[in-house]
């Protein structure tokens, strides 16, 4: 089915995305900071303040008052900036239950070669 097609193109292009992560890893053991959007969008004072350290940035809370900012804004995504940061895409892939489960499965056991 197309599904599955589209399930087969999303395996290979995470599974390459997760290839080329693991090498720039080992190429520059330390140099990238790995930041979860769940932790994010959970904690994301601490989150950010994480990134601004690891970066070796001067923190500030206003950092998390981007949303506030009336400047312009020249993307797709401009929306989305006049919001603080929001939990709504957090699990949203459990409305497809079962159907992503071959997928789940496929995942897995790349993690495990």
């Amino acid at each position: 089915s197309s599904g599955d097609f589209a399930g087969l193109r999303l395996l290979r292009y995470y599974n390459l995305y997760r290839g080329l992560m693991r090498h720039w890893n080992e190429v520059l053991p330390g140099e990238i900071f790995d930041l979860q959007y769940e932790d994010l969008v959970a904690d994301p004072g601490a989150t950010s303040q994480a990134l601004f350290d690891f970066c070796g940035l001067e923190w500030s809370p206003e950092v998390l008052d981007f949303h506030e900012r009336r400047g312009e804004v020249r993307t797709a995504s401009v929306s989305q900036v006049r919001r603080p940061i929001y939990k709504d895409s957090v699990d949203r892939s459990a409305r497809y239950g079962a159907k992503l489960d071959p997928l789940r499965a496929a995942l897995a056991e790349w993690d495990e070669a």
